[in-house]
């Protein structure tokens, strides 16, 4: 009888147990993060010209190492999260709100559907010289353009989660009489919390990825204000590794998010 396949206790085949999909995932990601840092230093030593535009893998540590004691990083690092956490805050609320709105009638949205579809066309940096224009390199600009950019995930999501409910809770609720309100906390917010979780996951990204750039163009304070710096104190090293910073914390955030997203909302993952 073969080792691999024994009878169990039911008469099915017991496999041995595989390796844990995490520590699969670790060890197929180490392979690939390992393959492109071999790769990258391959076609420093090949080409030595890229030299001076890309620094070596020692050169990128070092400036890492000298990141992570410098309280003007830190201050940037600062500088974007209350950016984008702000941004994200009132994306959330504002378009929670605004979907609500929309879903208590088709007629609603079908008047206000061709605004959205245009407003949420617009591409983000392009409202950089407008708000530059009315509010100057500051946070409020910041967050302003970040709201008017990751709003409308949020928007869209929260109101088909909305209209997608079943509507035979509904029904119920309205023959015994439940006031609006019951239904919203009691019925409406249960049934969209996993469209809710999706568009934070979406919103958080936009915030961050919309914070960096603004910062980067308009020269307000923050991780992008240090990338444009760098660059042009030809600090490539440094510049690199903002970058990779940047990089990383939106994998983090995103990772966190997607973490939560499975343990709240494992009851409803056929909706996401």
């Amino acid at each position: 009888m073969s080792a691999l396949a024994e009878p169990g206790p039911e008469g099915r085949a017991v496999r041995p147990a595989p390796l844990s999909a995490w520590l699969r995932g670790v060890l197929i990601h180490g392979a690939f993060f390992l393959a492109v840092i071999g790769t990258y230093s391959l076609a420093l030593v090949l080409d030595p010209g890229l030299r001076r535009f890309l620094p070596t893998i020692g050169e990128l540590l070092q400036a890492l190492a000298g990141l992570a004691v410098d309280p003007q990083f830190w201050s940037g690092v600062g500088a974007t999260a209350k950016a984008a956490g702000l941004g994200l805050a009132i994306s959330m609320v504002g378009g929670s709100l605004v979907a609500l709105l929309l879903a208590t009638s088709t007629r609603v949205y079908d008047s206000a559907r061709f605004l959205i579809d245009f407003l949420r066309t617009i591409p983000p940096l392009a409202l950089i010289p407008v708000g530059l224009l009315l509010l100057g390199p500051t946070t409020r600009m910041e967050v302003t353009l970040i709201v008017a950019s990751a709003v409308w995930p949020v928007v869209l999501q929260v109101y088909y989660g909305i209209v997608h409910l079943d509507p035979k809770y509904l029904e119920t609720a309205r023959s015994y009489r439940v006031g609006r309100l019951l239904q919203i906390v009691f019925i409406v917010a249960p049934g969209v919390a996993p469209s809710f979780g999706t568009a934070f996951r979406l919103a958080a990204s936009m915030t961050l990825l919309l914070a960096v750039g603004t910062e980067l163009l308009a020269g307000s304070d923050g991780l992008g204000f240090l990338i444009g710096w760098y660059q042009q104190a030809r600090r490539l090293p440094e510049m690199y590794a903002t970058i990779i910073v940047v990089g990383v914390l939106g994998i983090a955030l995103n990772a966190a998010i997607r973490s939560a997203e499975r343990r709240l909302f494992a009851w409803a993952e056929e909706t996401r």
